[in-house]
């Protein structure tokens, strides 16, 4: 039973799909946790926040909490968004996540949120269709040195060019403006500038490229691209200010609205405003990635009406440092299409329903560091087939998915793994493909798979097990429930067990055992790298921490423990994947 004064120790409390849960059971608990950090709430679906939360012995209880999840908790409206927000620590508030709250939550609550939480690292507002342009400019605004992480997928309400065009016009261009108009050639212009150092691998910088490269970035120049929203940005920027100041925190600086984005999230935003009426939200993505100066690791455009050579700018801005890209379901623009290009440093790629990118030669052989890729509800026939021959050399793939290609032939992963023995799968998804292979053969030519057709094979049964083991143990319980019978079943012979290594459990990454899902049984200690910018959703393993983070001296923190896969593979340098095939 919780009394004053207990809990002490209590730093991360997690109140997730707690359906009964009302305001004042939270208030209770949070009294009784003065070193309380992390709140989670998400789908507690009967949460609500009332007068009772402005309690000044809440409010010094605490004064420690800087992550916030109510994400799910659809009776949260704009009244109990505000009056959260004026009782939270605003100074140390880094994380918010309102996803999934109430569909009426609109600009009031995003003041709200800006008056009180001014140092804002990370929010996500997902699902919240009232909130416009100008909702979303008064957070980014005030908390412009600080927010790392924006997700606003389905805010259709949001203009995002007319949020670039502030950020555009804070930054300054003179520089390349002088390249511009000094007459020197495009392609050296974009090799020694956007590059960086001689020594950097441009070679793949083709004529063709840059000119769809500057065809991106000219309007910048001669005025085409934000003609139609100049003084609705500028008086939306003009009333920003205006709050500020009343707040009293006016700082006279020229920090652009998304000068340190790193991860981007606005699919589902725009789906049919831009088709005609904003042809240019097809170029304005090549802005970003220029302002950004390459700083941006994620970003999602599923759905959005943009051009493929957009993308490829962004992701050659962004260079090495973008690691996730998803634009499936990716709507035609009017513009002409071409191939995408300069993601070789791209580990998830998400080209789902993207058949005209694949179609017009996307050339998936210099993306050496793909560990997952996602090519769902293509029509990929024999004259295509050439986009799969990266299988043939890559060595780092780990997750691949073609479901409901129906004229893809299975056999040709199994002969890119016979010309490729470093290919080992840990998921393989095949469902709906041309089935010329039987599954059996698919199982014994990648003896690696945990899945197969969003099904556990044995090894994947056998190590998800070892893992949940070795969870239960470090935290304490001695009794672990598997979730498989021992009783045997009646006329069918009794099958060996596949043996995991306790060694090779405890010393590999956990995505080795978990592979790539989430469920419930993945379970485990998450830790987060700010070295590694391996944060907002994304975790390394216990055994990763050790090794590919503390041992090199960076900054590693404890988020907690919750389900999922480990990232540090995908957007760092893993040195705890193992040999995958256990023998």
């Amino acid at each position: 039973m919780l009394g004053e004064n207990t809990c002490l120790k209590t730093k991360h409390l997690d109140l997730s799909r707690c359906r009964n849960l009302k305001g004042d059971g939270v208030i209770f608990c949070l009294k009784s946790m003065p070193n309380i950090e992390r709140l989670s709430l998400s789908s507690a679906t009967r949460f609500q926040i009332t007068n009772t939360f402005n309690d000044s012995t809440l409010t010094e209880a605490i004064k420690r909490l800087y992550y916030v999840d109510v994400s799910g908790c659809t009776k949260l409206n704009t009244d109990g968004i505000r009056c959260l927000a004026s009782t939270l620590p605003g100074s140390n508030i880094r994380v918010l996540d309102f996803s999934g709250c109430s569909t009426q939550i609109g600009d009031d609550a995003a003041v709200s949120v800006a008056e009180h939480c001014h140092k804002l690292e990370c929010i996500n507002v997902s699902g919240s269709t009232k909130l416009t342009t100008f909702g979303v400019a008064i957070i980014s605004f005030v908390c412009r040195r600080t927010l790392r992480c924006l997700s606003l997928r389905g805010c259709k309400l949001a203009k995002l060019t007319t949020l670039l065009y502030s950020h555009a016009m804070v930054c300054p261009l003179n520089q390349f403006a002088q390249w511009w108009d000094s007459g020197e050639d495009n392609l050296s212009v974009l090799r020694r500038n956007l590059m960086g150092e001689s020594d950097n691998d441009n070679s793949f910088l083709s004529p063709a490229y840059v000119e769809a490269f500057i065809d991106a970035l000219q309007p910048l120049f001669n005025g085409q691209v934000f003609t139609q929203i100049q003084d609705e940005s500028a008086s939306l920027m003009s009333l920003c200010n205006e709050y500020e100041e009343s707040w009293g925190r006016q700082r006279h600086d020229k920090q652009s609205l998304f000068g340190q984005l790193e991860k981007l999230d606005i699919s589902n935003t725009f789906p049919t405003l831009y088709n005609s009426a904003f042809p240019e939200l097809t170029r304005v993505f090549a802005v970003i990635s220029w302002l950004n100066k390459g700083k941006l690791r994620e970003i999602n455009l599923t759905g959005l009406c943009i051009s493929s050579h957009a993308v490829s700018a962004l992701a050659f801005a962004s260079g090495p440092r973008l690691k996730c890209l998803e634009i499936s379901s990716l709507s035609r623009s009017q513009e002409r299409w071409t191939s995408l290009i300069c993601v070789r440093g791209v580990c998830e790629l998400d080209l789902s329903c993207c058949g005209a990118l694949v179609f017009h030669g996307t050339n998936f052989l210099e993306m050496e560091n793909l560990r997952s890729l996602r090519l769902d509800n293509l029509s990929i026939e024999d004259q295509n087939i050439q986009s799969l021959g990266f299988l043939s050399t890559t060595k780092r793939l780990l997750h691949l998915s073609v479901k409901d290609c129906p004229r893809l032939k299975v056999s040709v992963l199994t002969k890119a793994k016979a010309m490729n023995p470093d290919l080992n799968l840990l998921e393989l998804d095949v469902r709906d493909a041309l089935m010329d292979v039987p599954l059996s053969v698919i199982r014994d030519t990648f003896p690696s798979l945990l899945k197969l057709n969003n099904q556990c094979t044995k090894l994947g049964t056998a190590r998800i097990q070892q893992h949940q083991l070795n969870y239960q143990w470090r935290i304490g319980r001695r009794e672990i429930d598997c979730r498989v019978s021992n009783k045997r079943k009646r006329g069918r012979p009794q099958k060996r067990p596949v043996v995991v290594s306790t060694s090779f459990s405890l010393n590999c990454c956990s995505i080795q055992l978990t592979g790539f899902s989430k469920a419930d049984c993945t379970e485990q200690e998450m830790f987060g790298c700010k070295t590694c910018h391996i944060e907002f959703g994304r975790f390394v393993c216990m055994a990763c921490s050790k090794a590919c983070h503390i041992a090199l001296g960076h900054e590693v923190f404890s988020i907690g423990c919750g389900p999922g896969y480990c990232d540090c593979s995908i957007l760092s340098t893993c040195m705890c994947m193992k040999d995958l095939v256990e023998c």
